[in-house]
């Protein structure tokens, strides 16, 4: 009886002390707080390896994306194709693109297909899949841009916008393909659409023969880029803004810029004001065809003025015009009509 009595005792001991340490157990799980995420760390652990990367943001077509630090950047336009590539130091033919087109052939909207359809027809594709970029339907094609170079080419079109943007991979050293694949989808992940800023669409009503004005007076600034391309009901020219040097800091800001109509010689003049430095290498006096079917040519005009650029745009018809600035990045922004006048 007495040895029974024992054995209780211990079995109630015994579970006594699992009821303590279950107790602890619990109280430790419930009150310890939780680590706080270094930064780059994600809830679960994982290193956000683009968490310091540079940011490439573009109001004009209206996404941003994020690249390495060690990476170059440059933009261009090509035809009615806005561009911006990221280039890889010391392999300069290895690139990131992105670009940005116009969605219009032959007076109609040109549709996501017809232009997957040209791209098969212009290079081997080796395979296709579905995506998603910033919750937006994506077609990836794996494709050889010529012999055994692989890359990518990615089209999306966001509901609503007129433009289809293209986003592009071009591995020119196949032993690095697995390397470079793996930098590109970190790009693709950081792709954002973000609010297109300070352009409208086309507006009957902002358009006209008046002398318009934007920005303010400033100094010391330099004209990196000029750009111009059909774009709907008027054709576009923008004058990227940067610092002497070709640098978007945060300090530049709109130019005071002034655009006249002349109606006798059908031109518009254009004068860029606190511009110190000309990047664009262009001749003054020497006029830069464009054949459209509104702009004829536009020539650098000699401005008695070492803070001051001006350019002359000559137009195969009388035009109105409509002229206006972004912020981030800076541009002037001058769109003209194609519509007939009266």
């Amino acid at each position: 009886m007495k040895q029974q009595k024992g054995i209780s005792t211990i079995l109630s001991i015994i579970i006594a002390l699992l009821v303590i340490a279950g107790g602890v157990v619990t109280y430790n799980y419930y009150s310890t707080p939780e680590e706080e995420l270094s930064a780059g760390e994600s809830p679960g652990g994982i290193q956000d390896e683009t968490a310091d990367w540079k940011t490439y943001s573009n109001s004009t077509m209206g996404f941003s994306i994020k690249y390495p630090l060690d990476w170059e950047k440059s933009e261009q336009l090509l035809g009615t194709a806005t561009r911006v590539q990221f280039l890889i130091p010391n392999e300069a033919i290895t690139w990131v693109r992105v670009g940005v087109y116009y969605n219009q052939t032959k007076g109609r909207e040109t549709t996501l297909d017809e232009l997957i359809s040209g791209m098969k027809k212009s290079y081997e594709i080796l395979k296709e899949e579905e995506m998603f970029l910033d919750n937006v339907p994506a077609k990836k094609l794996f494709l050889l841009w010529s012999e055994s170079k692989p890359g990518y080419l990615i089209f999306l079109h966001k509901e609503g916008e007129k433009n289809i943007i293209e986003i592009g991979l071009e591995i020119q050293n196949p032993q690095k393909q697995d390397e470079y694949s793996l930098i590109f989808n970190q790009m693709l992940s950081t792709f954002r659409f973000i609010d297109k800023e300070g352009l409208v669409d086309y507006l009957p009503e902002n358009y006209s023969f008046d002398k318009q004005q934007v920005g303010k007076p400033t100094d010391g600034q330099g004209l990196n880029l000029i750009r111009y391309a059909d774009h709907g009901n008027y054709y576009r020219f923008v004058f990227d803004i940067t610092d002497q040097y070709g640098s978007e800091e945060d300090y530049i800001v709109v130019p005071s810029t002034e655009a006249f109509y002349a109606h006798s010689a059908k031109t518009i003049g254009l004068i860029i004001n606190g511009i110190r430095r000309d990047l664009t290498d262009y001749q003054i006096g020497k006029p830069i065809m464009v054949d459209h079917e509104v702009v004829a040519s536009y020539v650098r005009d000699k401005v008695y003025d070492d803070q001051a650029i001006g350019y002359t745009i000559a137009l195969n018809k009388d035009a109105k015009f409509y002229l206006h600035a972004l912020t981030n990045p800076v541009r002037i922004i001058l769109d003209i009509e194609k519509q007939q006048t009266e």
